[in-house]
């Protein structure tokens, strides 16, 4: 079904269409009606933010040496007065870190990942430190717990998984001043869930860890799903028992702020479930969540309105996925680690 564009306001509109099915009324901005409450919600700072985020202009924190230093300071405090049985894998990881001679807990650098990723509130930072380590743990092992986790740390299955073009990373910075993950739902492959979680896990870290810029600009999600329908239903089918688990690795695990999120979809089914699913996450993420519902071309021009420049990204105007980028993002992370290895 052909269907016109929503407006790039975040705010939407109050048209109407009816499902040639002809059976219900659909509201086009049942969507952006729940962004626009959710938006309404927040404070004119937060509203800013948003805005700022969703257009790819937010610059981030002012981050002086003095503030830098006291937040380090006030998040040690932090986790020092968290109880030892809530954070008993950060406390291992500690004691891996001493037996091994790495320096990866308590270097500064790692740390303020996660105070950027919770624009620096200390006690949040805190706790996703926490969790990343027990997640890291349950995927890697101890002994993997003081070290950086690289490509080769994958065996065949989770390298399936990375290579099956589910996700692709942008990090130059060049296509959003953001670093981009887009998700081709209907490149979904994997032996088990265990595989994707631990590739997800990897790619992420290893696009944001030396990106100071992404970092504080956060990262923006691209579902790009227009004509999609067969991956709709091998998502719904292999994936929606563990959507809850793939939500808190992102947003309470892995020290990555969301930015942005915007939803690319031609299909009713898809664009209705997608809205019932953005009901059940926090106000200020639904502020930053916007649907495109249309063709390829419709969708990559509203793409286009907020900023992104769509030829960086892996997905051509037909809507075919460009493997060579993603393999050729992938092998630049590996031979980087390889370097970093031999030092």
């Amino acid at each position: 079904m052909e269907a016109d564009n929503y407006t790039c306001s975040p705010f939407g509109s109050t048209r109407f269409n009816r499902c040639r099915c002809g059976r219900e009324t659909v509201r086009k901005n049942s969507w952006f009606t729940i962004s626009r409450d959710a938006f309404d919600q927040l404070s004119d700072e937060e509203k800013d933010n948003v805005f700022q985020d969703l257009y790819g202009v937010e610059e981030g924190i002012q981050e002086t040496e003095g503030f830098i230093f006291e937040k380090l300071g006030e998040l040690e405090n932090e986790l020092r007065s968290l109880p030892n049985q809530a954070k008993e894998n950060y406390l291992l990881a500690l004691d891996e870190e001493e037996k091994q001679g790495t320096n990866y807990v308590n270097c500064n650098k790692f740390r303020l990942m996660f105070l950027r990723a919770d624009r620096f509130n200390v006690s949040l930072a805190a706790a996703r430190i926490v969790q990343f380590f027990t997640e890291k743990k349950n995927l890697f092992g101890i002994e993997k717990l003081p070290r950086r986790i690289i490509q080769d740390d994958l065996d065949d299955l989770d390298k399936q998984a990375l290579f099956s073009g589910l996700m692709y990373i942008n990090d130059d910075l060049e296509c959003f001043s953001r670093v981009v993950i887009v998700v081709r739902r209907e490149n979904l492959r994997f032996k088990k869930f265990r595989n994707l979680k631990r590739a997800m896990f990897y790619y992420l870290l290893a696009s944001i860890q030396d990106n100071e810029e992404g970092q504080k600009r956060g990262v923006v999600i691209i579902n790009y799903s227009v004509e999609d329908a067969t991956g709709f239903r091998r998502f719904v089918k292999k994936i929606r028992k563990h959507v809850s688990d793939i939500r808190k690795l992102n947003q309470q695990v892995l020290p990555a702020r969301l930015a942005a999120y915007h939803h690319c979809c031609s299909n009713l089914l898809d664009r209705t479930f997608m809205a019932l699913r953005l009901q059940f996450t926090s106000v200020k993420l639904r502020a930053r969540c916007q649907q495109h519902y249309g063709s390829h071309t419709k969708c990559r021009s509203l793409l286009i309105s907020y900023g992104v420049e769509i030829n960086k990204l892996p997905v051509r105007a037909n809507g075919e996925f460009k493997n060579k980028m993603l393999e050729e993002n992938l092998e630049n992370h590996r031979r980087k680690e390889q370097q970093m290895m031999s030092l």
